[in-house]
């Protein structure tokens, strides 16, 4: 029953961040601002054996930014020689989410896409593990629709992290996710004082990240990483 906090790819505004042999691979409708369609058939390419290095320290797994994926691109990590991948958030969309992305009704539990369809498992199946991030209800005043659902961050402040890791405690795998500026303290100039400012979520405090980490370690579940999921 591991829990897996797992490094991430840092969030990107758009398409073009992403590496030569991926960012070919995304449709021009899929790029920034673009409009998904979802269930797009994706074809197999042949690129496997070109675009993946022979290093043995390959990275095999990775998280796309802001959970931007659909079967397209899942398709595309499959077929370059990516084993495993944890851009999954199975909430609702919101109408606040600055990037279109859809993973309603995806498992919250790892599975196989479909290269139709990257919210199910079945077939035509793939052989990508899809590892989606633990998420839990947890409103903040800003919210305008009830029961928002949050991936599960290690920055959030301690009352809330609590909260949403008794939210998902029952699931096999606790997939968390933060930013390094989340665990920092703000400041409105460089050199100033801290800003008085609290952020409903994040603390911006590598004490509380810390104090989460140590709430982890006391129940008693390994940690794990992404690649070991396909050990």
């Amino acid at each position: 029953m591991p829990v897996s906090p797992h490094g991430v790819v840092a969030p990107t505004r758009c398409c073009t961040s992403m590496p030569t042999y991926l960012r070919d691979c995304v449709p021009p409708a899929m790029k920034w601002r673009g409009t998904i369609t979802p269930c797009a058939p994706a074809p197999r390419t042949n690129r496997r054996r070109t675009a993946a290095p022979s290093a043995p320290h390959f990275v095999r797994s990775r998280r796309l930014g802001w959970s931007y994926a659909d079967a397209s691109i899942l398709a595309c990590l499959d077929d370059l020689g990516f084993t495993v991948d944890s851009t999954a958030l199975p909430r609702p969309s919101y109408p606040w989410d600055v990037v279109p992305r859809d993973w309603d009704g995806a498992p919250h539990r790892p599975y196989h896409p479909s290269r139709t369809d990257h919210r199910r498992e079945g077939e035509p199946l793939g052989s990508l593990l899809e590892v989606p991030l633990s998420v839990a209800v947890l409103p903040a005043p800003h919210d305008t629709l009830p029961d928002v659902q949050r991936y599960v961050n290690p920055a959030y402040h301690v009352e809330l992290f609590g909260r949403a890791i008794r939210a998902v405690a029952a699931s096999p795998l606790i997939v968390t996710v933060t930013h390094p500026y989340e665990c920092l303290p703000t400041s409105p100039n460089a050199g100033a004082s801290p800003s008085p400012y609290r952020h409903p979520l994040l603390s911006h405090s590598p004490d509380v990240l810390r104090d989460n980490l140590a709430h982890l370690c006391t129940l008693g579940r390994p940690f794990v990483t992404l690649n070991s999921l396909r050990a």
